[in-house]
């Protein structure tokens, strides 16, 4: 196991790094209703200018909402494509540097579709078939990489789709080693839609239990803090997160996630599952995990009755 690699166990039991204090918020669409605090609105007439330092790069947007459905004010308008626009455009000037981009996509009214895709600065960040819609406002956080003093987004759909943007949160990755890791994660997404050679190969990536599945966005991760420094010495930490989703080849466990004991309950003749994952503090070899009986008094419950998935 290679250092700092993330493996996720699955039990199954029978019984019978630090951002940047400058940080850039965006909500879009109809200029009558003001965006909350700490946000600034993009609406459709906002074209792109040194001077303001964000906006459309040519007139492709219209203005929405406010919506009824809405459930946070993030999402209270938005702006989509006009009729004749596949793709919308954006720029926003940024210093060099790396960053995570949480985007709010899709659409809250369940009768409309919208499932959006995503590039920043020529890179596919959301693939084809997009993320969001059918009543759902997706928010998928991306590193981005910003190099040439600019950030440029394009949004687009797949196919003969509709876009409806809500609101993107910009943040600076501070931490060296995090943005490192972010920088590496930075690459193009392949079309999933069609593409069945793109498919084949993202899964031989991306396997849980012999399942094989496609990569379309990131959960955001962030660098320990100073108390990890009392750990420097172990050869890896145990920590446990409420899902096995949540558990990712670069997590970094929080300081509440480390454990020394996994539980977990249910009532007989139930099945419950408890997941851990071993964050390497250096190079390990030839680990492995193994399962005893687990025994309460005169109870026992079989090794033999405990699945283990990695």
């Amino acid at each position: 196991m290679s250092k700092k690699t993330i493996v996720l166990y699955t039990f199954i039991l029978f019984l019978a790094g630090s951002m940047g204090a400058k940080d850039l918020n965006f909500t879009f669409g109809n200029p009558s209703y003001p965006p909350p605090p700490g946000y600034s609105k993009i609406t459709a007439g906002l074209i792109y200018s040194k001077s303001n330092g964000y906006g459309w790069l040519r007139q492709c947007a219209r203005n929405g909402g406010p919506y009824k459905e809405a459930k946070s004010e993030e999402t209270k308008t938005s702006c989509g494509c006009l009729p004749d626009e596949k793709t919308a455009p954006l720029r926003i000037d940024l210093p060099d540097g790396v960053y995570m981009v949480k985007a709010y996509l899709g659409h809250v009214t369940p009768t409309e579709g919208r499932k959006v895709c995503m590039a920043i600065n020529g890179k596919t960040v959301i693939a084809p078939p997009g993320a969001g819609g059918w009543g759902t406002v997706a928010t998928p956080s991306v590193p981005a990489v910003v190099e040439n003093g600019k950030m440029d987004i394009v949004f687009y759909t797949a196919k003969d789709g509709r876009i409806e943007v809500f609101a993107l949160e910009i943040k600076e990755i501070k931490d060296k080693a995090n943005a490192e890791k972010m920088k590496q994660r930075f690459v193009e997404l392949p079309d999933y839609t069609e593409n069945t050679e793109a498919v084949a190969k993202a899964s031989e990536l991306f396997s849980i239990s012999g399942k094989k599945l496609v990569e379309v966005a990131r959960r955001q991760e962030t660098a320990p803090g100073p108390w990890i420094e009392k750990y420097k010495s172990q050869k890896a930490l145990i920590f446990t997160r409420s899902n096995q989703g949540a558990i990712l080849d670069y997590s970094i466990p929080r300081k509440n996630e480390i454990i020394t004991v996994i539980g977990t309950f249910t009532a007989r003749g139930e099945k419950a599952s408890a997941y851990m994952g071993v964050y390497a503090n250096e190079d390990l070899k030839d680990t492995c995990v193994s399962i005893s009986d687990l025994r309460n008094g005169n109870s026992v419950i079989p090794a033999d009755s405990i699945t283990i998935f990695k």
